[in-house]
């Protein structure tokens, strides 16, 4: 994945002119990315965990074969708390027990198999 770059503006004689107008448009930027990537990563957490247990469930055609992921005290709690940014994603998307929320979510792609 490239990431973007950008150097701060100089000025003729080569300092950095507008410094922190430039280092504050940098930052915004940024903080949309992550907030954008906090948010995208969310959904996939969810749906990830949910779907795993389901293609694990033979009743419903999985192959049996257990795959924990996302388990533990650590990802059902802690990860989305050390995601949050005071100023761009202060309050994480959902819960923020995501794991939770995959359960919910399981649930509802049972009730829709049948």
């Amino acid at each position: 994945m490239a990431y973007p770059t950008k150097t701060l503006p100089l000025d003729d004689s080569g300092n950095v002119s507008g410094a922190a107008t430039a280092i504050t448009t940098l930052r915004a930027a940024a903080g949309t990315r992550y907030a954008n990537a906090v948010t995208a990563l969310h959904a996939a957490f969810v749906d990830l965990q949910a779907l795993d247990v389901l293609t694990n469930n033979t009743n419903v055609g999985g192959n049996g074969m257990a795959v924990n992921t996302f388990t533990g005290g650590e990802a059902e709690w802690r990860l989305p708390l050390m995601l949050r940014h005071p100023v761009y994603i202060p309050n994480i998307p959902g819960n923020p027990n995501w794991a939770a929320e995959s359960r919910a979510r399981l649930d509802i792609y049972f009730s829709n198999l049948s």
